[in-house]
């Protein structure tokens, strides 16, 4: 969407000390996050062309309101893009922050849902139909359709198809990149916690330096985590959208069939589930994306336990977003 407007943008990842400060937050989520920023930025890269030293990704430890006005101050916000979260009552604190600093600076601030959860949608109990239907039904009703028109759409496999010029003209032309911005490095980790680590460190983060010494993204340690949640866990999954497609594309050949059954174990659950739940919790992959794939293999599957595996696999995704 930034990239269509035909308008000079920039991409900004903040990482946010109210919500790092979170009991919930870990030295691996931080270290996910990080290697699936990294495989977006080359990516980028290879979009534009560029060197290895090149960067296109802002970042900053900042609070939110912080960093855009920070941002403003320097270079005037038009129009702020970002997905829609959905997460614990600190992350809704910040958007509504947010929401009110875009009001009081008379920004658009254009929310992109990535599930078909429906912010505000409740269930009126005063309400009955003349037939005796209860609110509740109706309620699920509206989040049915809502759902359905969600993953119906189409998944947007080339984010710079609808971009004057393409990916290279968008990347290299319109793309405010990080020096630019020119976020002073006392500023962007103005509330960080902790020192500026070697990335290679206890708390293990794909991140590489970005000259001068600078982490590209930086470490659970140089965020500042606590020091019985800053190490990484070794055996965890990596992140990155390549990976969260290769392990689709295996559920979907492989270890789906063995889907209904085999996640009642812990024996079994390991290989049979799809494994795909953090790549959706950080965005890199989306919900669309895998209900697309699972329902087109579920319409052609024939045999076996395949069917009915995809099918539950199919109502739980439904869970995921009804569930919240």
């Amino acid at each position: 969407m930034a990239a269509a407007s035909g308008r000079p943008f920039a991409l900004l990842f903040l990482y946010e000390p109210d919500q790092l400060s979170h009991e919930s937050v870990h030295g691996s989520h931080i270290a996910f996050v990080n290697e699936g920023l990294e495989e977006l930025e080359e990516r980028l890269r290879k979009f534009a062309g560029g060197g290895e030293a090149e960067r296109f990704i802002v970042t900053a430890c900042l609070e939110a309101t912080e960093a855009l006005a920070a941002l403003h101050a320097r270079r005037p916000i038009a129009r702020l893009l970002s997905h829609q979260e959905t997460g614990h009552g600190v992350s809704f604190a910040r958007d509504r922050r947010v929401a009110k600093w875009c009001r009081t600076n008379g920004l658009e601030w254009h929310q992109v849902p990535q599930s078909a959860i429906v912010r505000g949608l409740r269930a009126d109990t005063s309400l009955e139909t003349a037939a005796g239907t209860r609110a509740e039904t109706l309620w699920y009703a509206t989040w049915a359709a809502h759902l359905e028109s969600f993953l119906q759409a189409d998944a947007v496999e080339d984010p710079f198809a609808s971009a004057p010029g393409g990916a290279r003209a968008a990347l290299i032309e319109r793309l405010v990149r990080p020096a630019v911005v020119g976020l002073p490095m006392q500023l962007r980790h103005r509330d960080c916690g902790g020192e500026a680590a070697d990335s290679r460190g206890s708390s293990a983060s794909s991140s590489r330096e970005g000259g001068a010494g600078e982490e590209r993204f930086p470490s659970a340690t140089s965020l500042g985590l606590p020091a019985e949640r800053v190490v990484d866990r070794p055996h965890r999954q990596r992140g990155g959208e390549s990976r969260a497609l290769a392990l689709l594309a295996d559920f979907l050949v492989s270890r789906g069939e063995r889907y209904s059954g085999g996640i009642s174990s812990p024996n079994s659950a390991w290989t049979a589930c799809s494994r795909l739940s953090p790549y959706l919790a950080w965005g890199q992959i989306s919900l669309r994306t895998v209900w697309q794939n699972v329902e087109g293999r579920r319409q052609e599957a024939t045999g076996g336990n395949w069917k009915r595996s995809l099918q539950a696999f199919l109502v739980r995704l439904q869970w995921r977003c009804n569930y919240c």
